[in-house]
């Protein structure tokens, strides 16, 4: 059994800001006295502010669920999978018919199937779109 492991994203991308701040800019370069309290100079709160963006980015996107080979058999064999289809008006992410398979009629089909999210890939991909493509997964939760 795995432990899950919470983190707060905001701590840690703070911190990872800040050491990687320190190794840019020095200790002593960073900070600034104001009324007895100690703060960043302007330069290093912009910097900050531009490596805080970044992990917080990155940290984000690893947390997003991965569809792997496994889930696509499962769905394939249902006669749907989630495909990558770049640059369509749709989006990006979605939910179609297996078309080599030939199983379901259309993609509707597709989606009542995962809508049910009887299976955990049914909810990975809910999840996955809901992140990726909210049109799509909007769409799916809307049919019928």
């Amino acid at each position: 059994m795995s432990d899950i492991i919470s983190i707060n994203i905001l701590e840690l991308a703070s911190e990872l800001a800040e050491r990687e701040l320190k190794l840019i800019l020095g200790d002593k370069s960073i900070f600034q006295s104001d009324n007895d309290c100690i703060i960043y100079t302007d330069d290093a709160q912009d910097v900050f502010n531009e490596l805080y963006d970044e992990y917080y980015s990155l940290i984000e996107r690893i947390q997003e669920p991965i569809w792997t080979k496994k889930d696509s058999d499962l769905a394939i064999k249902e006669g749907w999978n989630l495909y990558e289809s770049q640059g369509s008006e749709d989006g990006d992410l979605q939910v179609q018919r297996n078309d080599e398979k030939g199983l379901l009629r259309d993609d509707l089909d597709a989606w009542r199937i995962v809508k049910t999210q009887k299976l955990q890939h049914h909810k990975k991909a809910m999840s996955m779109l809901k992140a990726r493509n909210i049109n799509e997964y909007n769409r799916i939760l809307n049919c019928i």
